[in-house]
């Protein structure tokens, strides 16, 4: 049985991010670009016949937007994330970096 394409996979995963952006209240996150709205989006060349990733392993969909906090002391503010999904996602983790600077235990000084 041959997998899923894994860019209508990201693509799904992408619009169900979407909606859940567009529809939570009060807002939580918003969607400020995305490599689906570039020219540059990955194309199905870069899958294999059987649906797999062959030497595309380190390309991924980025994702950039904005959350919204709604505990003190960061309510006030809006945080730029952009989120990277792997080809490979969901057998590849995304990877979520900070690009607002933000004092933070779990954040280190390049945003990870």
């Amino acid at each position: 049985m041959a997998s899923e394409n894994p860019l209508k996979r990201l693509w799904t995963e992408y619009n169900r991010f979407k909606n859940w952006a567009l529809n939570t209240n009060p807002r939580e996150f918003t969607i400020e670009s995305s490599s689906f709205d570039d020219d540059e989006t990955i194309t199905s060349s870069a899958i294999d016949n059987d649906g797999t990733a062959s030497a595309t392993q380190d390309k991924f969909i980025s994702i950039t937007g904005l959350i919204y906090p709604s505990t003190e002391p960061f309510r006030q503010w809006a945080l730029r994330v952009e989120i990277k999904l792997q080809i490979l996602y969901p057998h590849k983790e995304p990877t979520v970096y900070m690009k607002t600077s933000i004092r933070h235990p779990n954040i280190d000084e390049n945003g990870e």
